[in-house]
């Protein structure tokens, strides 16, 4: 096999993968003549090498052809026991034998085993697969007819990192299977048919026997090289868009779960879009958004519009112009969003997730004004600041922490941001806008808690007064 092949049939960008001797190289043999062929190709290769070590045959039997599907595991292993090759099997055990399954559940089946195996070896293990060109066509038809953006038209890539992270490689994109037939044939090899892909039943297979012939018969040239070079001008433009993207998620990140909402509406739509589905998708137990709630959260985000939108049991996302923000919000986590108010002097109030805060003037005695000045007394949920004329107020106002907050603290130089503040000070950052953010007269930052307060605001020896902050965290509990 490995003579009639020839020695340039593997694409240069997939050899560069799979050149590395410490890597295991799984391939997926179904023992149709696609996976036939790949194996035997991909044998041939490592033989060369002096590697076939590394190579070992994954088989699922899914079970749902009868004496078919058992003739098919048959073949394999016996495929595997003649060029002895190491081989592993999984069936498929299904609690109600009879009940139909879809593509997608057969697929998770089979992603699952392919877990199992990667994760039973020591080295970052390959899986290869045989999708080959007419799977191309096939794939960005029905993906077409599904609505499909870059990514999904692209498929199947020469190379994915999928489900579970795990590593797959496609080293037959560019052949047809008449080709791959041909050799086989050629070598004296067998393989084995399918018979359902002869029923048209499966929207795949229609299109494989129905639409493609016909399309073949009205086109001006032969389809099957255009498609493939499209695919492959889609993957380049989808690789330079992720690229793109990546650097603005950087930007438009304040922290898990909330983005800056004037960086998000300053990106194009495309990067609006991923921006969204990649909030969703890592904050919400893996929810995404429907094609319609995408639409209605990108035409909030451009009319700067707020927008709650339920994404499934206990997540919304909150497009949220006013407080410059988009985010999720989680009822497991009581997640409460809280407009800023006023507190009078020698007042608490309770805030809306069962904390307290609190501001009290009082005099200083030499006893306390000692213990603030060694610095004894920690920051964690208390403050004394200083009261003097110049410094006058009649009360504070408290609201959440906004993005860009800054202020200069004491120890420091100069001012710094809240986020590295809060970094620096090991805040972990689902509390980070549950904390009150305690402003003075002017509106400037007087304190937050567990951070140092405003320089400007440091009692010196000869305070005589000051003001008292106060936090306590969920110091009542509310009742439904």
């Amino acid at each position: 096999m490995a003579k009639n092949i020839g020695s340039g049939w593997l694409p240069r960008n997939v050899e560069k993968l799979l050149i590395d001797p410490e890597r295991p190289l799984l391939v997926a043999c179904s023992g149709g003549a696609d996976s036939v062929f790949l194996f035997l190709a991909i044998q041939g290769w490592l033989e060369a090498r002096n590697e076939l070590s590394r190579l070992k045959i994954l088989h699922f039997n899914h079970r749902l052809r009868g004496e078919e599907s058992e003739g098919d595991e048959d073949f394999v292993r016996k495929l595997a026991e003649q060029l002895d090759v190491p081989l592993s099997v999984s069936r498929w055990n299904r609690e109600n034998p009879a009940e139909s399954v879809s593509e997608d559940q057969a697929r998770q089946a089979r992603m699952d085993f392919f877990a199992i195996e990667v994760a039973s070896k020591s080295g970052e293990a390959i899986i290869l697969t045989a999708h080959h060109a007419d799977d191309v066509a096939e794939t960005m038809l029905m993906r077409l007819s599904r609505g499909s953006g870059l990514q999904g038209l692209s498929a199947p890539r020469s190379f994915s990192v999928g489900y579970k992270g795990l590593h797959f490689a496609r080293p037959l994109v560019d052949w047809r299977k008449n080709e791959m037939i041909d050799l086989l044939k050629r070598c004296g090899a067998t393989w084995r048919e399918d018979s359902s892909n002869r029923e048209s039943c499966f929207y795949r297979n229609r299109l494989r026997l129905e639409v493609i012939p016909a399309w073949e018969s009205v086109s001006d040239r032969p389809i099957q090289p255009g498609v493939s070079l499209s695919r492959e001008l889609l993957e380049e433009d989808s690789i330079a868009l992720e690229e793109q993207f990546e650097k603005a998620w950087e930007k438009c990140l304040l922290e898990p779960g909330r983005l800056d909402f004037n960086s998000v509406r300053s990106e194009p739509k495309a990067i609006q879009r991923r921006t969204l589905q990649r909030l969703c998708t890592q904050s919400a137990n893996s929810l995404g958004i429907a094609l319609e709630g995408m639409r209605a959260a990108l035409e909030a985000t451009e009319m700067g519009e707020s927008l709650k939108l339920s994404l499934g049991p206990g997540f919304s996302l909150l497009v949220d112009p006013d407080r410059n923000q988009i985010r999720i919000l989680d009822s497991e986590r009581a997640d409460i969003n809280w407009d800023s108010l006023s507190l009078p002097l020698n007042t608490f109030a309770w805030l809306p997730d069962g904390s307290r805060a609190a501001a009290e003037v009082l005099d200083l005695d030499s006893s306390l004004k000692a213990e603030v000045l060694q610095g004894k007394i920690s920051h964690a949920n208390q403050v004394f600041l200083r009261l003097d004329g110049e410094k006058g107020m009649d009360r504070v106002r408290i609201r959440q922490w906004e993005f860009g907050d800054a202020y200069q603290p004491y120890g420091k130089m100069g001012p710094k941001k809240l986020k590295e503040l809060f970094t620096d000070c090991k805040i972990a950052k689902e509390k980070r806008h549950a904390l009150p953010i305690f402003l003075g007269s002017k509106s400037e930052i007087i304190w937050v808690p567990g951070l140092p307060p405003n320089s400007e605001f440091i009692i010196n020896e000869g305070t005589r007064r000051a003001l008292q902050l106060t936090y306590q965290e969920g110091a009542c509990t509310f009742s439904a």
